[in-house]
């Protein structure tokens, strides 16, 4: 990874300034000190928390809660890594509280310096991986009434949502979790894991046609037999594993593209 393309990167601490480690010369990066957190819109990319150990941070609720809050209008595909003091061997159970603020596929741990520059590089590499595979990169996605028109297929992460994708299409989670190739099991638990994404784009390009249809009126129109589909439903092709094929119909629909 380049300088150029590495982020800027936002240090804090819960408790006091806290010298930013000897790889952070390697990136733009600033200190904002915990009660200024809240005066930020949101949080950057990728935020760099120093604790000295689980323990201490886990004491620390108001400015956990204060972070969780502006994560949520952070970029998509941010990051926040915890780097605590070197000390001792950091356990799983030392995370718990953590993670039940924020996205488990969000958050990063690291111990020491030495780890921390590690934690820092693969988290960004994580962000630019997500960015390029994010939907709204495309143009119908950079129409604000198209994005607004989906928004609810996500979830608070950002991420697509098998559940809602579901509720959306009048599927039950096991025919999602199917035509995904998925098992049922693996939906329930995590609907917006990173695995699932690439087969639920088809769908966000689908409901894209909310943008123009009523929310009932879509659901009807996924259920009319269309002779540019050879006679069958949207939603028999997407049940068919075929919902690129419904997308590309949409994006036509959409964009005044010929059929």
């Amino acid at each position: 990874m380049n300088t150029q393309t590495r982020p800027e990167i936002l240090f804090t601490a819960p408790a006091g300034r806290v010298p930013s480690p000897d790889w952070a010369r390697e990136y733009s990066h600033r200190f904002v000190a915990w009660p200024e957190i809240r005066n930020l819109k949101s949080l950057p990319w990728l935020t760099v928390v120093q604790a000295k150990a689980p323990a201490s941070l886990m004491k620390q609720e108001v400015f956990l809660r204060v972070l969780a809050e502006r994560a949520k209008h952070a970029p998509f595909a941010w990051r926040i890594v915890f780097l605590f003091d070197q000390g001792r061997r950091l356990k799983a159970g030392d995370f718990s509280s953590v993670l039940r603020l924020f996205p488990t596929h969000s958050v990063e741990f690291a111990q020491g310096a030495r780890d921390g520059a590690v934690a820092v590089e693969g988290a960004w590499a994580k962000i630019l991986k997500e960015r390029a595979e994010d939907p709204r990169r495309d143009p119908l996605g950079q129409i604000t009434s198209v994005v607004r028109a989906t928004a609810d297929l996500r979830a608070e992460s950002g991420r697509l949502s098998a559940n809602r994708v579901a509720e959306t299409f009048g599927l039950s989670a096991a025919e999602v979790a199917k035509i995904l190739g998925a098992s049922r099991q693996a939906v329930s638990k995590t609907p917006d894991a990173q695995a699932l994404q690439g087969g639920l784009r088809s769908f966000e390009r689908i409901a894209r046609l909310r943008t123009v249809l009523p929310s009932e009126d879509f659901r009807k129109w996924l259920n009319i037999p269309r002779q540019d589909l050879g006679g069958r439903t949207p939603l028999e092709l997407v049940r068919g594993r075929k919902a690129s094929v419904v997308a590309d119909l949409v994006e036509d629909v959409l964009t005044g593209a010929p059929a």
